[in-house]
């Protein structure tokens, strides 16, 4: 499969292509190569003028999924809040951001970093950003790192203005 889709893709003659990255396991020391290697090797074959990277999700820390903890905790979400530690490169969110950054700036695919829809901001200090299991009213996960359908589809306001791009420059 991984050595046929990128000539299948191509085939299509896309207007462009939009890969998302993400991985169950933390991504570093070897990992992390072998992660940049594969993910780069992977959007050479798709032989696409428009290729973007989709940056992985934030991967859960709570010890339950969200919905289970947000029952489990209904009058005090705070448990269910994941961390993302920037200063963590064995944070498996971390690990991953800096893999999807170095696999953009090698091949020159566009990535698409996700963190600021989910997350809030990293505090100066410790730089740590807090990812909220509820927003705008919607359960944000389905499980250990992927969106619900509600999510995604709240939020694919927020990516419509780059797909409008895509398909407007032909």
């Amino acid at each position: 499969w991984n050595a046929k889709v990128g000539d299948v893709i191509s085939s299509l003659h896309p207007d462009a292509v939009f890969v998302g990255s993400g991985t169950e396991i933390p991504t570093v020391g070897r990992a992390h190569a072998q992660w940049v290697r594969g993910m780069s090797a992977f959007l050479a074959t798709i032989k696409v003028d428009k290729k973007y990277l989709i940056g992985a999700t934030p991967h859960i820390t709570t010890v339950e999924d969200a919905a289970q903890c947000l029952l489990n905790h209904s009058t005090n979400i705070e448990p269910c809040v994941t961390s993302v530690n920037l200063l963590n490169p064995h944070d498996l969110t971390t690990s991953m951001l800096n893999a999807d950054k170095e696999v953009s700036s090698s091949t020159g695919v566009e990535l698409i970093d996700v963190t600021n829809m989910l997350c809030t901001s990293p505090t100066r200090v410790t730089r740590v950003m807090r990812c909220p299991p509820v927003i705008d009213g919607r359960l944000v996960y389905v499980n250990g790192s992927h969106l619900t359908v509600s999510f995604t589809t709240h939020v694919e306001s927020f990516l419509q203005p780059l797909f409008h791009e895509v398909a407007t420059h032909e």
